[in-house]
């Protein structure tokens, strides 16, 4: 799985020595009166979910003991016998490694002159993101798959910690798609006509996807928690761009 890392962190970085120079307005201009109630509406939900998590009483001893893997829908209950750190840790690895990705695109001379609004809306997309995943999470207080496990490994101390009910869906997964969709949206629009826009592509749809797998396997999240993780955080990487694009095509007219 590295190599796939590698390969699409090479693709990106060597994106200005075989793509030609776009010399066209760039799409993008962001404006603080437009992004304002964007950053006010994010940071206001982060920072009430936040609370919210606070107040959710973790699961009891009893709880955990009283659970049963055959309450669990069939397509995700096979997750409830999966345990590995080095999954786990893994995972946190490629989700930081796809949260990298919109710095790897200002090694393109073109994207690079338009850093503070590529940057800015990477960290827009990530808030978005971020947002988005704890207020499900805190909605829907799903019990993550570890916690029906009785794998000795697996300590009490884990299973009765507060985390262990925001299965719903994957923060990982989303991060990483969204920064990696986000990634390959900008690309794509600094670059129309590049011939290696079906390598960043693939390289966008098929990072976060080793996420999701990753996490699946240390335990951390059901197959229906990465689903829902990879469509909504691609489809926060895509539409940020596009909002941009869109606003700035709104105040040309």
């Amino acid at each position: 799985m590295k190599y796939l890392f590698t390969l699409s962190f090479i693709l990106l970085s060597l994106s200005d020595v075989f793509c030609q120079t776009n010399k066209a307005e760039p799409p993008y201009e962001p404006q603080f009166k437009s992004e304002l109630p964007i950053l006010a509406t994010v940071g206001a939900g982060i920072g009430v979910s936040w609370y919210l998590r606070t107040q959710i009483e973790p699961l009891t001893s009893v709880q955990i003991d009283a659970l049963d893997r055959r309450n669990v829908p069939s397509f995700d209950r096979r997750a409830t016998r999966k345990w590995s750190t080095a999954a786990a840790t893994w995972s946190e690895v490629t989700t930081y490694t796809n949260m990298a990705l919109p710095l790897v695109l200002l090694a393109d001379e073109t994207i690079r002159k338009d850093f503070k609004p590529v940057l800015l809306m990477g960290f827009e997309t990530f808030l978005v993101s971020d947002m988005l995943s704890r207020v499900a999470q805190v909605a829907a207080r799903r019990t993550r798959p570890y916690a029906f496990n009785d794998f000795s490994g697996i300590g009490n101390e884990l299973k009765t910690d507060r985390n262990a009910r925001f299965s719903f869906y994957s923060t990982h997964t989303s991060h990483a798609a969204a920064l990696s969709f986000f990634s390959a949206t900008v690309y794509n629009d600094y670059h129309p006509n590049s011939k290696f826009k079906p390598y960043i592509w693939t390289g966008a749809a098929v990072l976060p996807l080793v996420t999701g797998v990753l996490r699946y396997h240390s335990g951390q999240e059901f197959p229906s928690d990465i689903i829902a993780g990879y469509i909504v955080g691609a489809s926060i990487g895509w539409f940020v761009p596009w909002l941009h694009k869109k606003l700035k095509r709104g105040r040309k007219n």
